[in-house]
C-alpha cells in the first residue's frame, strides 16, 4: 500500500490519497500540522509528497514522520518548486524554499549530516535529486 500525502488532484494507484481539503478522489482527510499522523510505523511501501513539503511548517518532524511510516526501504517521492524559481514565491502559503542539497541533513553520507547530526536520527538514502523545470524532485529511500 502506498500514501499520498496532500495529494491535491494528483492520484496514484493503489495509493492512500489525503488532503486537508476534501477535494473529488480524496480519501481520508489529513492535517499534516497534526503529527503524529493516525497510521502504524512501517505501514507503507511508498509515500508521494508532491508539491507540499514547501507548505509545512515542520519540515523536520514531517520527514521523521514519513520515514516512521515507511517499511524498510520503502521509497519517498518529493517534489518541491524550485528556490531559484518566481513561482516558489508568488504563493503566500509557500513556508520554506529548496535546494537539491536542502535535505542533506537526513543522508549520512553528507557533509551536512555528518556535521549536524542531532538535527534528526533519521536516515535516508539519496536515490535521485534532480531539477526538472521548475521543480526540483527526490526519490529517497528508508534506511
Amino acid at each position: 500500500m502506498n500514501l499520498s500525502i496532500g495529494a491535491g488532484m494528483k492520484r496514484y494507484p493503489n495509493t492512500l490519497h489525503t488532503d486537508i481539503i476534501a477535494l473529488p478522489g480524496i480519501e481520508m482527510i489529513l492535517d499534516l500540522r497534526n503529527l503524529p499522523l493516525p497510521f502504524c510505523s512501517e505501514s507503507f511501501d511508498n509515500i508521494y509528497a508532491d508539491d507540499i513539503i514547501e507548505h509545512l511548517e515542520n519540515v523536520i518532524p514531517t520527514m521523521e514522520e514519513c520515514h516512521r511510516m515507511l517499511k524498510p526501504a520503502g521509497k519517498f517521492y518529493m517534489r518541491t518548486t524550485s528556490w531559484k524559481m518566481q513561482n516558489s514565491f508568488r504563493d503566500p502559503t509557500h513556508r520554506h524554499f529548496f535546494t537539491l542539497d536542502s535535505f542533506d541533513f537526513f543522508f549520512p553520507e553528507s557533509d551536512v549530516c555528518q556535521k549536524y547530526f542531532w538535527y534528526t536520527k533519521i536516515r535516508f538514502k539519496k536515490l535521485e535529486a534532480r531539477e526538472d523545470g521548475q521543480e526540483l524532485v527526490f526519490l529517497l529511500e528508508k534506511i
